[in-house]
């Protein structure tokens, strides 16, 4: 559990956070590259970004509202219909 920490630039890579509490913590500049976030906790941290075709994330708990974008724009190029999308 991280509460109230300043995690700049930290490496996460091939770590297993599952069921972790990142409590208001600044991300910014974290590396997530095949880090296990499955129930994790991140929704009051800040400054993360998270790319979900290179990390395990069922049940993640973030702001979606703040990666929204993000995700549908992700999902539009995982699935294939923004090929779709371009044509029209």
């Amino acid at each position: 559990m991280f509460r109230n920490s300043k995690l700049i630039e930290v490496d996460f890579t091939e770590c297993d956070l599952s069921n972790a509490v990142i409590s208001n913590c600044d991300l910014s500049g974290a590396t997530f590259d095949n880090t296990n976030l499955e129930k994790a906790d991140l929704r009051t941290s800040v400054n993360y970004s998270i790319d979900p075709s290179l990390n395990r994330l069922k049940r993640l708990n973030f702001r979606f509202q703040k990666y929204m974008g993000y995700y549908i724009s992700w999902m539009l190029k995982s699935t294939g219909i923004a090929r779709f999308w371009r044509r029209y």
